[in-house]
């Protein structure tokens, strides 16, 4: 008997722990949100989104995580300390979106958010999937900004890149890039890039090619092509970068829709 009880007892120990569900919440006047999912150590899986607007359930489904659970997509609370779910009035028409953030994992690596719409003539929920990749973003006013993380590694190391600004305005279920209409955001960030570039012109075994090409990206955007590039060949005449990488930003700006927008 001793021996049975004794053999029972250590499977009860080996047994693993039960996951853990979460919820996090959030709400308005006329929105309630409801982020849940199962952490277990340092894997979640389980990723669930529920929506209730004036008292009417309109959205009651799984959030995919993007790859087979567990992986390391994780809940922004567990990595930036902040809510993983918030409502937030994108589009100014006092209905506020919920949106909700998971990390993919990785050294700097990669946040990717899911915006909840309401439509009022349908009378449901349409959600927008957005990868900022490692850029992430920021609200400033009913704005989201971030940073264009296409510029990682493109002209140099992540460590060597410098990422430009972005500004995107949230429009008809889509995220529309306004970056352009912020032309002293754009100035700064060009004067930070171009300062950034002093200092380490000064330095050794720095690549200059990440920083100047941001530095080019501002200034294609503000309409002063002709400047940056006179900035960029006074660069190539100090050896700071190659002839070729004249070549090499223009065209790349010009594919991504920086140059005459």
């Amino acid at each position: 008997m001793r021996l049975l009880a004794a053999a029972f007892a250590s499977l009860v120990l080996a047994a693993p722990a039960a996951a853990e569900p979460v919820t996090e919440t959030a709400s308005s006047a006329t929105v309630s949100a409801e982020f849940s999912y199962e952490r277990d150590g340092q894997d979640y899986s389980a990723f669930h989104v529920k929506i209730t607007h004036d008292g009417a359930l309109l959205w009651n489904r799984d959030l995919p995580a993007g790859c087979k659970s567990p992986c390391g997509v994780r809940p922004a609370y567990s990595v930036a300390k902040r809510d993983s779910i918030r409502l937030r009035d994108l589009d100014g028409d006092r209905d506020p979106e919920v949106i909700v953030d998971l990390f993919t994992g990785g050294a700097h690596c990669c946040l990717v958010s899911t915006i909840y719409a309401f439509e009022e003539g349908g009378g449901k929920y349409t959600p927008l999937r957005h990868d900022w990749k490692d850029a992430g973003y920021r609200f400033a006013g009913s704005e989201l900004r971030s940073r264009d993380a296409r510029f990682a590694y493109r002209f140099a190391s992540y460590a060597e890149s410098y990422l430009p600004v972005q500004a995107f305005e949230f429009r008809e279920g889509r995220l529309r890039d306004v970056t352009k209409k912020h032309r002293r955001l754009l100035r700064k960030d060009a004067t930070s890039a171009y300062r950034l570039y002093r200092r380490q012109r000064r330095r050794e075994g720095i690549n200059l090619r990440g920083v100047l090409a941001a530095y080019a990206a501002d200034r294609y955007r503000l309409g002063q092509r002709k400047g940056a590039r006179a900035v960029l060949r006074a660069a190539v005449a100090r050896g700071d970068v190659d002839e070729a990488f004249l070549g090499q930003v223009d065209r790349y700006l010009k594919k991504i829709k920086y140059a005459g927008r």
